[in-house]
């Protein structure tokens, strides 16, 4: 292969991999507002709510996957437990503020209550 269709095919590659990363969904600035409030609220850093939900569900509410639902991909039957224990009324799974809150605590009680670094570094919130 010559040296300048090399080049080409990596410009292409390159292209490609901007395009698909530069268009990803990214939070409001009132969601981000929200996450950063919930997240000193049970002293997580933002950055991994951020990572966890970027992967998850790339900030889509209404993400529905075979194990998770939402932004944060909880389980029912756990999303259900979450929010009663944060006593949130009408928890709506698919409701950005229910399904962010709901999947902070968990993140807080993974990190904090459990005491299980290891679980919280490898964390699968969808398959929890």
């Amino acid at each position: 292969m010559r040296p300048r269709n090399l080049l080409v095919i990596l410009l292409l590659i390159m292209c490609l991999f901007v395009e698909a990363t530069a268009f990803g969904n990214e939070p409001t600035k009132e969601q981000t507002e929200y996450l950063k409030k919930e997240c000193q609220k049970y002293d997580l850093a933002y950055t991994l709510v951020y990572g966890v939900i970027k992967t998850e569900s790339d900030f889509n509410p209404s993400a529905n996957s075979r194990g998770g639902q939402g932004l944060m991909q909880l389980n029912k039957n756990t999303a259900a437990g979450l929010a009663n224990d944060l006593a949130i009324n009408d928890f709506d799974i698919f409701d950005f503020e229910d399904n962010a809150r709901a999947g902070i605590y968990h993140l807080y009680n993974i990190k904090f209550k459990e005491k299980s670094m290891k679980k919280y570094l490898t964390l699968d919130v969808g398959g929890s």
